[in-house]
């Protein structure tokens, strides 16, 4: 291996433990602007299970989203010098961070846990959730089908120049099965019992759950719209150059608001969650 080959690699691995620096740790800052964001109070009793939730929660999804970043380019410097994986990073990047997401919620936290008798039903995720998330998340995966049929009915009559049915029904299965997963994980956080250090603060395990769905749902999201995107593409390529200018134009919307969304859901924020008033029981 040559100066150029590895310093190709020392760079990133710089860059990455630069960024493992700071997104390693949970400060008293971090912390509180979390519990500001919900309207909480962090004493004695609930800060050891609030630090402990951050601190996990932000190494997982630090250390899934630097995997997904240097694992590829260490392995393209090596194997393929002349290869840039520049293309992929991104949406590599969104796979590690959301499956570091996923090892804190269903490693860490340990949602198979069995509510207690006197703990209640779990409320519904769009008690967690904002509409506005809901919508995308499930209006994006109806939207990936029917790009890919409508694909497969025009791609025959049209003389542009187009990708494989196949490739495109295979990226479409893998956005479908994204959005189905990550909906049956955000539904298993919401019907996790109260952790034992937080009997009795209902509030404060409800802020944990609303962030922990809006982060897997920020990633998520990021996405949806980086397969959506490519099959819009494909799609409007069939139009010929008029459609290849609604093509760019539109992905220089959806890669935008792909980071936007990530960015901002994944963020620190314990979302307040409105309870609704208990129902008195009939004796």
């Amino acid at each position: 291996m040559d100066s150029s080959s590895a310093l190709n690699i020392v760079l990133p691995v710089l860059i990455a433990l630069a960024v493992a620096g700071r997104g390693f740790r949970v400060d008293e800052d971090y912390m509180v602007r979390w519990a500001n964001s919900a309207g909480l109070e962090l004493t004695n009793e609930n800060r050891p299970v609030v630090r402990r939730y951050l601190l996990w929660s932000r190494r997982s999804r630090t250390a899934g989203g630097l995997a997904g970043v240097l694992l590829p380019t260490i392995y393209v410097r090596l194997t393929a010098p002349d290869s840039e994986p520049d293309g992929w990073i991104f949406v590599l990047m969104i796979v590690g961070y959301l499956l570091g997401a996923l090892f804190a919620e269903l490693v860490v936290n340990r949602p198979w846990r069995r509510r207690q008798p006197d703990q209640p039903d779990p409320r519904s995720l769009k008690e967690y959730l904002p509409a506005y998330v809901l919508v995308l998340q499930r209006g994006l995966t109806i939207l990936i089908p029917i790009f890919v049929i409508a694909y497969a009915l025009l791609a025959p009559h049209s003389d542009s120049s187009r990708l494989h049915p196949g490739l495109i029904a295979a990226l479409g299965f893998y956005g479908v099965c994204i959005a189905i997963f990550v909906e049956w994980i955000q539904r298993i956080i919401v019907s996790r019992r109260t952790p034992p250090g937080l009997s009795g603060d209902e509030t404060v395990a409800d802020a944990m759950k609303a962030s922990s769905v809006r982060v897997v749902a920020g990633a998520s999201l990021a996405l949806l719209l980086n397969v959506v995107g490519p099959l819009a593409l494909a799609l409007l390529t069939l139009a010929g150059p008029t459609g290849n200018v609604v093509a760019i134009g539109l992905m220089f919307v959806l890669f935008p608001a792909s980071i936007v969304l990530w960015l901002h859901l994944g963020k620190p924020q314990g979302v307040k969650v409105d309870k609704p008033l208990a129902k008195e029981k009939k004796i």
